[in-house]
Parts: structure tokens; C-alpha cells; sequence
């Protein structure tokens, strides 16, 4: 189960319309930074495929200026396994 955490930064004047339509959408959820005009945007997905849709839907929405990942981790136990196990392994 892929979960990210991003930081969104809005475009001038599209904070509020743009946590509202960040809201709307399915794995998703969205807190307004109280001190600027960010939001921390949270998303779980059931595989990667959805995680990649997701984040497709995310970029595509209006108001955006920047989408800036800060965390990201994926289930080992999840039904897609550890993709990055292989790497691991060759990197030994």
C-alpha cells in the first residue's frame, strides 16, 4: 500500500478551492499549513498502478504551482511486494 506525503503550494488566491478539490478526491487528504499558504496533502493507495493514477489526477488539477513529495513508502507486505528489493539485493 503506497502512502505519500506531499507539499502543495497553490497558485496566488487558490488555496482554499484548491484543498477542496484535493478533497474531493478519492485517497487523498489535505491539511491547510496555518502559518503560509501550503497545504500537506497525504495519499494511500491499494498498488502502485493507483498510486501513479492518483498522482496523475493530483498534477492535472488547476490552481497548482508546485507538488513537492516529502515522503513516500510502500507496503513490503502489500500484495505488490517490495520493489525495491531487487536493487537492494544488487547493491550488496
Amino acid at each position: 500500500m503506497p502512502v505519500c506525503g506531499y507539499v502543495v503550494v497553490p497558485e496566488p488566491g487558490e488555496s482554499e478551492p484548491l484543498a477542496r478539490r484535493l478533497g474531493e478526491e478519492e485517497g487523498c487528504e489535505v491539511v491547510t499549513a496555518q502559518n503560509d499558504d501550503m497545504l500537506l496533502l497525504v495519499t494511500m493507495s491499494d498498488s502502485l498502478d493507483e498510486d501513479a493514477a492518483l498522482r496523475r489526477r493530483v498534477e492535472a488539477l488547476p490552481g497548482i504551482q508546485a507538488l513537492l513529495m516529502t515522503f513516500g513508502e510502500i507496503d513490503h507486505l502489500s500484495p505488490v511486494g517490495d520493489p525495491l528489493a531487487r536493487d537492494r539485493r544488487r547493491s550488496r
